[in-house]
């Protein structure tokens, strides 16, 4: 992770154990207990073992609540939909793993770029939450991180862990 992002996750870690106190199962990062795979097909891969970094992120921090694992996923720059679509075929089971909870995506980034892509985010995320074939119900939002100005970010932090409330079952 990059610094901002450190630092940034860091807050939201931090802003999610004062609201969840008895939060459990935190992970995040590249670790092998926060990675999954599809399938991988040899046509599309160099000859030679697959390597750790060829694995889906499952979060940049997760925890659990309840009966529901809330996941953050941060993006420094514009909203980049590869950080929910890697969730679908995990979500409908098509992975190394699939969720054995609910999941509650929160997704940071930066919205100076288009908004155009925060549709389209949107739009995606709508289709997954209809999607009948998921293993849990699913729940996904994006919030604005606010780049430098820290007031903002944990305004938005806050009205995030609102919403994560109002989610979790």
């Amino acid at each position: 992770m990059g610094e901002k992002q450190t630092q940034f996750v860091a807050r939201v870690r931090t802003a999610l154990k004062s609201r969840f106190p008895h939060a459990v199962d935190w992970a995040g990062g590249q670790g092998a207990a926060n990675t999954v795979a599809l399938p991988q097909k040899a046509s599309l891969r160099r000859p030679g073992p697959s390597r750790s970094g060829e694995r889906f992120e499952r979060a940049d921090v997760r925890c659990n609540v309840g009966n529901s694992t809330i996941v953050v996923e941060y993006d420094s720059g514009g909203i980049a939909t590869h950080n929910l679509v890697k969730y679908w075929p995990y979500l409908r089971g098509e992975m190394s793993s699939s969720p054995s909870s609910a999941i509650i995506l929160c997704h940071f980034s930066s919205w100076v770029t288009y908004g155009s892509y925060r549709d389209l985010w949107d739009w995606l995320a709508g289709q997954m939450m209809r999607d009948p074939t998921l293993k849990v119900r699913f729940a996904a939002r994006q919030f604005d991180h606010w780049d430098a100005d820290l007031v903002k970010g944990d305004q938005s932090i806050a009205e995030c862990l609102d919403w994560v409330e109002s989610e979790v079952k």
